[in-house]
């Protein structure tokens, strides 16, 4: 909702299934993942995004209660630009939403 009232165009999966199956239909600019889904990790499904066309050039913010340094170089090594423990503060958020380089 906060995305939405920011004005973003917002579209929401609740698996990783949903949002292969998703990506392989739509295209996205910006993907904000879990690490902790309930059928494969975040982390997994960044990889697998970063390789269907929809998603390929997105740029990808893990939004997460895993905070640790471990968890943050995972999440880079997966192909995430940005990564916010929850709770993201607003301002964090827009600023993460407002950054177009995909990681490299």
């Amino acid at each position: 909702m906060v995305l939405e009232i920011l004005g973003h165009k917002v579209a929401v999966e609740h698996d990783a299934k949903g949002a292969l199956a998703r990506a392989r239909t739509e295209a996205f600019d910006r993907c904000i993942l879990d690490i902790g889904l309930p059928d494969m990790t975040g982390y997994e499904l960044a990889q697998k995004l970063h390789a269907v066309p929809g998603t390929r050039h997105a740029v990808f913010i893990a939004h997460t209660g895993y905070g640790q340094m471990e968890d943050k170089r995972l999440s880079s090594e997966s192909g995430f630009a940005h990564h916010l423990v929850k709770p993201a503060a607003i301002p964090d958020l827009q600023r993460v939403l407002a950054d177009s380089p995909r990681p490299g």
